[in-house]
């Protein structure tokens, strides 16, 4: 198995950001041939303590991380 390991630069408080910063990099880690990308504490939601900004009632960012893992065929 290839696993990717990914540094990303995490935007203070910012979602969206993150995510497209994270798709880039399963883009780029599948390109690459890897199986299992790696990613650091709080790369998805943005480190915070403010969190009523980056809490979550549900699995909002779970989901939407599964849904770009299936989408790129990643386990």
């Amino acid at each position: 198995m290839k696993a990717g390991l990914a540094q990303t630069c995490i935007a203070w408080e910012d979602k969206g950001k993150n995510f497209e910063e994270v798709q880039k990099y399963v883009k780029e880690a599948k390109k690459d041939g890897a199986e299992i990308i790696f990613f650091p504490e709080m790369s998805l939601t943005g480190f915070s303590m403010h969190t009523d900004l980056t809490g979550e009632t549900g699995w909002e960012t779970v989901n939407r991380v599964r849904t770009l893992a299936q989408k790129e065929k990643l386990p």
